[in-house]
């Protein structure tokens, strides 16, 4: 590896910190870009960090606004264009959700019309199932379907062509009828609504972001990183080709076995590098995603993150508050912390502020270390503890102990 290349990945990360100290990228363990090029070895890192400099991370917290954002362009698109919507119609219009491929209760589409209701004031009665929905279009009456995100544009095509009422569908409608239809989404690729706009007639796609093909990994010759990393494209490809073939899917997962470039590139081959909120689009490179060849393979993002799961894996039972099989992995050992293990006396641990008190903490559960016993603490005075850590302002040992017992009493 060259010093430019080594530059390079360490100016990747020091971008992913960025982002995630700014949080427009989610903490732990949702977006995981360290642990992730761990997975490669050396001659694959640079390689690696071309992809995790190109990933596209739309956070919870943003959604808001880019719903806003997608219902702005709609609105704004200038009278006169072949896509503009006639006057009233986000007026007049009722709302409905684009369902999945395998419609269950979790479909992103319900968190959005909910979203739909709560920041644009859209009365409750305006929502509507997809048998009403349909209804309400053969009447004439304006419907919008609104979803998060559309890689391939699969879900709204299933969605368009799903059986509604008895075996009619908006598709076996729109063949003999004029229907007013839109759909808005947050994000949404080039691709998909080029295709959605072209086998759904007279559908019109609107989102805050339309990423182009630019949003693909064979676009990088366009798109070169600084520094420039000679063969890019070609760097990534050999990564592919060494590590997608170990790649795994879960169960909910399974279908994307059944074309082996969905494997290497996404369903449909969309290669896009995105990523919203705790979903992934099955478009999005499976690298970033799906389990590698062993339990070690730590993934950029999960396909779904379980958050109850994953509290429950941190914490466990609340009386031990750390199980001591994860101690390790998640407890990183300060400089200061063999002192307090070697200490001929019990050991307090002082805060000034009440900063960075979570450090010591998993350290202190009841039973861990017979000189971190809490229970030993009541037997114990302040004159027989021996100041060996650090303040949690970084200052040097002893420098404002007295100050730091003043403001804590």
């Amino acid at each position: 590896m060259t010093i430019a290349n080594q530059a390079y990945i360490d100016a990747v990360i020091a971008k992913c910190a960025a982002l995630k100290s700014a949080r427009l990228w989610a903490p732990e363990p949702i977006i995981r870009p360290l642990g992730w090029l761990s997975n490669f070895p050396p001659d694959d890192k640079t390689a690696a960090a071309i992809l995790l400099d190109s990933f596209v991370f739309f956070s919870e917290a943003t959604k808001p606004r880019l719903l806003v954002g997608a219902f702005e362009a709609a609105a704004r698109t200038p009278p006169r264009s072949a896509r503009s919507l006639r006057p009233g119609f986000l007026r007049d219009a009722v709302f409905t959700g684009v369902l999945g491929e395998k419609p269950n209760p979790t479909d992103s589409a319900f968190a959005i019309t909910r979203m739909v209701r709560q920041h644009l004031s859209v009365p409750e009665d305006r929502f509507l199932s997809l048998h009403d929905a349909l209804e309400r279009a053969e009447r004439g009456i304006p419907v919008v379907f609104v979803d998060d995100v559309t890689i391939t544009g699969d879900q709204f095509m299933t969605t368009w062509s799903a059986p509604a009422r008895g075996s009619d569908s908006f598709k076996s409608v729109a063949a003999n009828a004029t229907l007013e239809v839109a759909c808005i989404y947050l994000v949404a690729t080039a691709s998909a609504r080029q295709r959605i706009e072209k086998e759904a007639s007279p559908v019109r796609l609107y989102a805050t972001h339309c990423l182009d093909d630019s949003n693909r990994y064979d676009s990088l010759p366009r798109r070169q990183p600084p520094p420039l990393v000679p063969d890019a494209l070609q760097m990534v490809e050999a990564l592919l080709d060494r590590h997608t073939p170990t790649l795994r899917f879960r169960d909910d997962d399974s279908y994307m076995n059944k074309d082996p470039m969905w494997k290497r590139l996404g369903s449909r081959n969309a290669a896009s590098y995105s990523r919203n909120g705790s979903n992934v689009p099955d478009g999005t490179l499976p690298i970033f995603w799906a389990d590698g060849p062993s339990d070690s393979w730590i993934p950029l993002c999960e396909a779904q993150v379980n958050f109850v799961d994953v509290i429950r894996d941190l914490f466990g039972d609340y009386r031990a508050e750390w199980p001591p099989e994860h101690f390790a992995n998640h407890f990183v050992r300060p400089a200061y912390f063999a002192k307090l293990e070697s200490a001929p006396v019990p050991a307090l641990w002082w805060s000034r502020n009440g900063q960075d008190d979570g450090t010591p903490v998993p350290a202190l559960r009841r039973g861990s270390h017979p000189h971190t016993d809490r229970r030993r603490l009541n037997s114990c005075s302040r004159g027989s503890a021996v100041h060996r850590g650090v303040p949690s302002d970084g200052q040097e040992p002893g420098s404002n102990l007295r100050g730091a017992r003043a403001q804590r009493s």
